[in-house]
């Protein structure tokens, strides 16, 4: 609704405030933050959450690359950091009399500019999309979870495919109550939930580091671990390491671990690394590239089929089937990394049923992140969203059907809250049965 020069009444203005920002800066328009005593954390949440909804929008225009049947790289090209905005929008309280009189909305019905817009609603709601078989109509989008988002087109994508896509015309309306910011619960807590959510769809790989926690003659902290004889394997001469697919991830409150058909279960916890930077050809001695290359942490429980990945050594066999079924890998929330000074200094921790199974220094790390990183980077290229395991300690052990996996970390004795996993073992059912190759 505007006047005759275009503009809108104040009386029919939109009834938010908001706050816009871009990856990096903007020289012209850089980006002007509130002071760290007004709003802690609040900049570093903002940067890590816009870096991850710029990462799912490419992995989004990817996908409609297929879906449209267009050459791999046509959309993706167009949506580049320099050109990725985000916007944080805060709704003041509207009365019912202005919305009676049809003088205030949260936000008027409008497109957006640009490819595609990736939005996520708090939990007041009020987000309408019109219904294009009822133009002026429009339909409310629930929000179930709050790890869903909507994905709009916007107007260049409309353009760009001659109006076969058509970009959605959306509205807030109806203020159900007063959250002051779209992350209503302070960034940390939200942003960690939708990390997680994408780590399983971002992840090209997940790199499993074997036989980490030995002992260690040059480390004052580390003693003789009985991981390595437990499951009588010899000590490494340098970290070397496997794949498990990202598909066998289960993000927080996802669901049980499922166990296949005749299959010894084990548990090992292990910290995770979530790469931040793509890494190539690093050299060990470069501590500061390997540790800036980290976007954050998780604690993560590597589920193995024991009696499979036995019989798969004792063959000379690959080993993948033992590591990679649906679920064999919970991870806990995405941990910031200011929340975490040293990695190599974290206690991690697993019990079964209540009762401590696992339970060990990181200080045991035979081979540490930076040589880890480098010995990786030199064979295979990690990509930014990929997930390292850097290894489990003594107290490797089996499951059963109706156990419940307890795990964490501990910094300086105090528990971070986001590294808890709590996850149940079922029965996996399904044709799979565990038989000798």
């Amino acid at each position: 609704m505007t006047d005759k020069n275009g503009n809108v009444p104040n009386d029919l203005a939109d009834k938010k405030e908001h706050f816009d920002w871009v990856i990096g800066d903007d020289p012209e328009f850089p980006n002007k933050w509130p002071m760290e005593e007004e709003i802690p954390n609040f900049q570093t949440a903002m940067n890590q959450f816009i870096e991850l909804f710029h990462h799912i929008r490419l992995r989004i225009l990817e996908a409609m690359d297929v879906g449209l049947d267009l050459h791999s790289g046509t959309l993706s090209p167009r949506c580049q950091s320099p050109v990725t905005e985000a916007r944080l929008n805060s709704y003041a309280p509207v009365s019912k009399a202005c919305l009676a009189e049809d003088k205030g909305q949260r936000a008027w019905a409008h497109t957006d500019f640009g490819l595609i817009t990736v939005l996520v609603q708090d939990a007041a709601g009020g987000l309408e999309i019109e219904d294009h078989e009822k133009p002026g109509t429009f339909m409310p989008i629930v929000r179930e979870d709050p790890t869903k988002i909507a994905v709009y087109m916007s107007d260049t994508m409309e353009s760009l495919t001659n109006g076969f896509l058509r970009a959605g015309l959306h509205r807030i309306a109806f203020p159900v109550g007063t959250l002051p910011w779209l992350l209503k619960f302070g960034p940390r807590v939200q942003l960690s939930l939708h990390r997680m959510a994408s780590i399983k769809a971002n992840a090209r790989k997940v790199v499993c580091i074997g036989r980490n926690y030995a002992y260690s003659s040059t480390h004052p902290r580390t003693r003789p671990s009985d991981h390595i004889k437990e499951l009588n394997n010899a000590r490494p001469k340098k970290p070397f390491f496997f794949l498990k697919p990202p598909s066998s991830i289960l993000p927080p409150a996802s669901g049980p671990v499922l166990r296949p058909a005749g299959v010894n279960l084990h548990y090992e916890v292990e910290l995770a690394l979530v790469m931040g930077k793509t890494m190539r050809d690093l050299d060990e001695e470069d501590v500061k590239g390997a540790m800036d290359a980290i976007d954050g942490y998780a604690v993560s429980i590597d589920m193995t089929a024991r009696n499979a990945q036995d019989e798969a050594k004792r063959k000379g066999l690959p080993w993948s089937i033992a590591k990679g079924f649906d679920t064999f890998l919970p991870m806990s929330k995405y941990i910031p990394k200011g929340k975490i000074r040293d990695p190599h200094d974290v206690e991690l921790w697993l019990d079964v049923n209540g009762e401590t199974r696992q339970q060990d220094s990181t200080a045991l790390m035979l081979f540490r992140i930076p040589r880890v990183l480098a010995e990786i980077s030199q064979c295979m290229t990690l990509e930014q969203g990929d997930v390292v395991l850097t290894g489990t300690p003594k107290g490797v052990g089996s499951v059963e059907v109706g156990d419940i996996m307890t795990a964490g970390l501990r910094v300086d004795g105090e528990e971070i809250e986001e590294g808890r996993i709590g996850v149940e073992v079922k029965e996996k059912g399904g044709l799979y049965k565990y038989q000798e190759t």
